[in-house]
């Protein structure tokens, strides 16, 4: 029944096209502040993928003037690896939940150009950018299709009550996005693929309130701008560091692309 229907079960792996620490150090006016965190085996174990990326950029270097850890998780092995969130994580750690996870929609600009070919699993059209390469040259990528909401929660600790950890994550899967823990391993799962990923983007910051009226609402809009500015930075390159899509997207049942085969030449 499943060779009939084309259903595939087991996923092919799709690796990234760059390393994740290949991201630039600065983006626009955020600059790298400090080392890339290297995590200890045992939380690697429960990230449960080894190709991550854990930077703190700042403002002009200054965290003074704004600053977001950037925290990105790579899953392409996917069986049994759900995605590791905050509002789990934190909890876990001693963190008190202040409020409920929040979809949070970024107002960002129109980046890129749109053209004719759609993404299967949106029907929307790709977007794409032209990056520089230094030896295949001026390349065309897609964005990610669809809208960019982060999924926010804040956190507090018993320890400090006036802190405030936030974090806000989406995830790109199958060249597609969604801020759902939930939906992205169905998204990442499409059984119409052979092939198969999922990557979290996840912004973390952290800021102090002293609980008065109003004041938590303010730390999120300082969030919630801080993670626009950031993200209109990010995006070009995560499109250098992801999977282009269209190499793996089927079409009737066949892989439009082989990237090997594109690479090579034949």
């Amino acid at each position: 029944a499943i060779a009939a229907l084309a259903l595939h079960i087991v996923k092919k792996p799709v690796a990234p096209q760059s390393p994740l620490d290949s991201i630039p150090t600065t983006l626009g006016p955020w600059k790298q502040v400090g080392e890339d965190e290297i995590f200890r085996d045992t939380v690697i174990e429960v990230l449960g993928t080894d190709r991550y990326l854990q930077r703190r950029y700042a403002v002009d270097g200054d965290p003074q003037k704004g600053f977001v850890d950037l925290h990105l998780a790579y899953y392409t092995e996917l069986a049994g690896t759900a995605p590791h969130v905050p509002e789990r994580c934190w909890a876990v750690h001693g963190g008190t939940s202040l409020r409920r996870p929040t979809s949070i929609a970024l107002e960002l600009p129109e980046i890129g150009r749109e053209i004719d070919r759609k993404h299967l699993g949106t029907g929307e059209p790709y977007r794409i950018i032209e990056v520089e390469h230094p030896i295949l040259g001026t390349r065309e990528l897609p964005l990610p299709s669809g809208p960019i909401a982060i999924r926010t929660t804040m956190f507090t600790y018993p320890d400090d009550p006036s802190l405030r950890q936030l974090g806000g994550y989406f995830f790109v899967a199958n060249g597609r996005t969604t801020d759902s823990a939930l939906a992205v391993e169905n998204v990442a799962f499409d059984l119409t693929s052979p092939y198969g990923y999922y990557c979290k983007v996840q912004l973390n910051h952290t800021d102090r309130s002293s609980g008065g009226e109003g004041e938590d609402d303010q730390v999120i809009e300082r969030f919630e701008t801080m993670a626009g500015e950031f993200m209109i930075e990010l995006l070009p390159h995560l499109s250098e560091v992801l999977p282009d899509w269209r190499d793996y997207e089927s079409v009737d049942g066949e892989v439009a692309i082989d990237r090997k085969t594109e690479l090579s030449g034949s």
